[in-house]
């Protein structure tokens, strides 16, 4: 009888394993998807796209720390120094699931036209829509944002 509840929750262990390791492998998909969807939108200017697309706490961040105005001259001043984003590389990334909610962590090294960047994306994954929550990044051409 002390074997039945041990399979039974060993079993329901992997099922819970192999469903976050699925969770995560979408997650990554879905956030480089975006992460190029960012690069197209900022290639063509359109930073209301971006604007509008981000996750409410995006939009709350850049509000408490600065405004849209100063959000829309770092992403200008960052087009016009580095040029079009021409390719980036996922060096790094990490899915963590709390609740309905999933948060994609994405770091790309990216090649402009005039240099590179370090970006750091995160994304909140609920209901299964993807939103950009956080956007950072370092760039030895372009010195600090």
């Amino acid at each position: 009888m002390i074997r039945l509840p041990r399979l039974a929750f060993a079993a329901a262990g992997f099922v819970a394993l192999a469903h976050l390791t699925a969770c995560g492998f979408m997650g990554k998909a879905q956030a480089v998807d975006a992460a190029e969807t960012f690069h197209r939108q900022l290639n063509e200017g359109k930073l209301d796209d971006i604007w509008n697309g981000a996750a409410d706490g995006f939009r709350d961040d850049i509000l408490r720390l600065s405004s849209k105005a100063r959000y829309e001259a770092t992403m200008e001043e960052l087009h016009q120094r580095l040029g079009r984003a021409v390719a980036s590389t996922t060096t790094k990334w990490t899915a963590k699931a709390a609740g309905s909610v999933t948060t994609v962590l994405l770091d790309q090294d990216t090649r402009f036209e005039h240099g590179t960047a370090v970006e750091h994306f995160t994304f909140v994954v609920t209901g299964g829509a993807l939103r950009l929550r956080e956007y950072a990044f370092t760039s030895p051409q372009y010195g600090t944002p």
